[in-house]
């Protein structure tokens, strides 16, 4: 969501993949560096910006600027970029790319970096340069009439951006390509092979922001013959900015020969991503680079057991840090939720799993309940990576206890919810005291700790009833979503003729919350209505424009009867089960809509970044599914992913009107079945998604970690989709 603050331009960005700086540091020799050191080098390495040297004698005359770095050179001349890329094999390759028909302009460094640069090459003193300054960016003005060119990026990436002022013209663009073959693929990505790998430019997604409102242009890659390159674009208001964004920072599978299943994501502050589920594969990838607490396959062959894994930012997800099993030698194991506690300063977070287990010998630590009380358990425990479990415990009673969601409040007390058809599951201080019958909700709070339980309760009806999701949101009251066959909650016969979504609440101490109950989805007795994600966005005003508080709830229905809004971007379900979106704010629904085609289109879940941009994932069958700026336009087949990136607008203020705006929108998937079952949001708008996939096509990215199909019936993936 790169914006140009000029107001009366076209920008065109472009993006290469980050094969072209992607070596970073190759070895770290010091045997005393410990994971957190490790982490904090490559991580800041990798998020350094490049810094330009303007040629003052230190290279070829031809060369207006240049940057260096571990793995690669970028020397800019009058009209041409060359990459070199370089392997510690001593292999080498050059991509060359000619701005055709450019203008001598004039070259101008931007955005000073911190320090200098000196060069002492050679034996003569002449030839040394002292106290060069660097930049973060370099401006060619007037490259061609009235367009500029401006290089940037980081250690990982390479971003150009061409700035077209009123009046001048885009197909005026054009550029040549030497030193490898040029493609366009079927997604339209302009794909660069030389002998050492692809380098990648993704297909350009166009949009302009009118009034607060993003407004989607169509354009594509034009290959005019074997090596020249141009872009079209469509017709567009040259009164304002247009940008083009966004593409993949990775996208790996990873797994082995059985059937793995992701079902949670988080990223840290760094950009690591954590994710966990389940495998049945006896060689899941274990190997990271740093020893997991249970390498080791835990069960028989055949049962199911949990992982955790965690992906080291590097910015194309090359490098697996820790993979572990974790379960017990009987019974099978999952973790379904995944939670992060990174206060300011701390390097490595401290990572809560919950899941469920009917191992009788889960490896326990510190534990409130150490044994498996029923049939199914649910399970909690706190990781200190690399290798350290600090805590680990069962959590139910005689039924059967599954934990769907963990969370932790401002002052790090953890929360645990799920479901449980126990009528002895451990409560303390309850709001509800009983199971009102069949399967109830429950919802466990530790202290930070997990030295004591500050309240535990169920929550439900006569029916059935499963928590799906929980958000911390303002005062630490807990915002919790999921389905029912209830009329309401705390209360006896109350069992209803068909399965409803409901959003409930509590404060921090476990009483009534201060939103009211909310059970949705029509009376139908076939209609099915579950609400799936919950994400809580606490305002932030520093944004442009600023950003309201609010609560964004997603889920999927097959009724007609959700309670959409007049506001609603699809008012009515498009067929079958459509996925649909929320929006909360003072309390009140402020939004509600429809999201979805023909098919069957599930949401199973939401984040939301620190300007409360929500991002909707799930999968779907359906071939018309609305798509907007899309990475991938069409169902490649069976059930796909999807993403849907809502954008707040200058509406969502009070009194507003709270409609968002759909910025991307976009399938994922290969020709099997792909479903996302997990988001995590960086902070500044980029997600990361998780879920599974049968599909030995699934899209991915150059030098990740596993490009290729692991093989069983599934293997999880990660995909980061970058926005800027």
């Amino acid at each position: 969501m790169l914006k140009m603050n000029r107001l009366v331009a076209l920008s065109v960005f472009m993006l290469a993949t980050q094969l072209i700086f992607g070596g970073g540091p190759d070895t770290f020799t010091s045997q005393q560096t410990d994971a957190q050191a490790r982490i904090k080098a490559a991580s800041l390495y990798a998020r350094m910006p490049l810094a330009f040297e303007l040629n003052a004698g230190q290279t070829d005359p031809r060369v207006k600027a240049f940057s260096r770095g571990s793995g690669y050179g970028l020397f800019l001349t009058a009209d041409e970029s060359v990459v070199v890329l370089t392997r510690n094999s001593g292999k080498s390759a050059a991509i060359r790319m000619k701005l055709l028909g450019a203008k001598d302009s004039r070259v101008v460094p931007t955005d000073p970096l911190p320090g200098t640069v000196n060069s002492f090459i050679g034996n003569d003193p002449s030839k040394w340069r002292t106290d060069v300054p660097t930049f973060s960016k370099v401006k060619y003005e007037g490259i061609y009439s009235g367009v500029d060119l401006t290089y940037y990026g980081n250690q990982q990436q390479l971003e150009y951006d061409f700035v077209v002022a009123p009046g001048a013209d885009p197909q005026a663009i054009r550029f040549a390509v030497s030193g490898a073959k040029v493609r366009l693929d079927s997604s339209g990505d302009l794909v660069m092979q030389t002998s050492l790998g692809e380098v990648r430019h993704h297909k350009p997604v166009i949009y302009q922001e009118i009034a607060g409102v993003r407004h989607e242009i169509a354009g594509h890659f034009v290959k005019r013959s074997d090596h020249e390159i141009s872009f079209a674009v469509a017709n567009y208001d040259r009164q304002h900015t247009l940008v083009i964004d966004p593409t993949f920072g990775f996208s790996t599978y990873l797994g082995g020969s059985g059937t793995d299943v992701a079902t949670c994501v988080a990223v840290d502050a760094l950009g690591d991503t954590f994710i966990g589920g389940s495998t049945t594969s006896t060689n899941y990838p274990t190997d990271g680079s740093e020893p997991g607490p249970y390498p080791t396959f835990p069960g028989a062959a055949g049962s199911t057991q949990a992982f955790f894994s965690v992906i080291f930012f590097q910015g194309n997800g090359n490098e697996l840090f820790i993979s572990s099993y974790y379960g017990g030698t009987t019974g099978n194991t999952t973790v379904n939720s995944i939670a992060l506690l990174q206060p300011n300063g701390k390097l490595v977070p401290t990572v809560y799993v919950a899941g469920s287990t009917t191992a009788t010998d889960l490896p326990t630590v510190n534990p409130l309940q150490p044994a498996n009380a029923g049939v199914e358990n649910a399970f909690v425990a706190e990781l200190n990576f690399p290798d350290i479990v600090t805590y680990s415990s069962y959590l139910g009673g005689s039924g059967k206890d599954s934990a769907s969601s963990i969370t932790l409040d401002s002052v790090g007390n953890i929360i645990v919810a799920g479901s449980t058809t126990s009528t002895n599951f451990p409560t303390t201080s309850p709001l509800q005291a009983v199971n009102e019958g069949g399967t109830d909700g429950f919802v466990t709070k530790f202290n930070s700790t997990f030295t004591a339980t500050q309240y535990s309760t169920y929550i439900g009806g006569s029916g059935n009833d499963v928590i799906n999701s929980i958000a911390d949101a303002k005062s630490d009251a807990l915002v919790i979503v999921g389905s029912t066959t209830s009329t309401a909650f705390g209360e006896a016969h109350s069992t209803g003729t068909n399965t409803k979504a409901f959003l409930t609440s509590l404060t921090s101490t476990g009483t009534t919350g201060p939103m009211v109950t909310r059970i949705f989805g029509g009376n139908n007795a076939s209609v099915v209505t579950a609400a799936t994600g919950v994400a809580y966005f606490a305002g932030n005003e520093t944004c442009t424009p600023v950003a309201t508080a609010a609560i964004w709830v997603t889920g999927y229905t097959n009724g007609a009867n959700l309670p959409t809004t007049a506001n609603a971007i699809q008012g009515t379900n498009a067929g079958g089960v459509d996925a649909f979106v929320q929006v909360y704010a003072q309390g009140l629904l402020k939004f509600s809509s429809f999201y979805g085609g023909a098919g069957t289109d599930q949401a199973r879940g939401v984040g939301v970044d620190d300007c409360g941009n929500a991002f909707m994932v799930g999968t779907t069958n359906s071939t018309n599914f609305p798509v907007t700026n899309a990475l991938q336009s069409a169902n490649a087949g069976g059930y796909d992913g999807f993403i849907v990136n809502f954008q707040p607008g200058a509406n969502f203020v009070s009194g507003g009107s709270y409609v968002p705006t759909v910025f991307y929108s976009t399938y994922l998937g290969g020709t099997g079945g792909d479903v996302i079952t997990g988001v995590a949001v960086a902070a500044k708008g980029n997600a990361t998604v998780a879920g599974n996939t049968s599909s030995t096509n699934f899209p991915t990215t150059t030098g990740v970690i596993q490009p290729t199909f692991g093989g069983g019936a599934s293997d999880t993936f990660i995909t980061k989709i970058t926005t800027q």
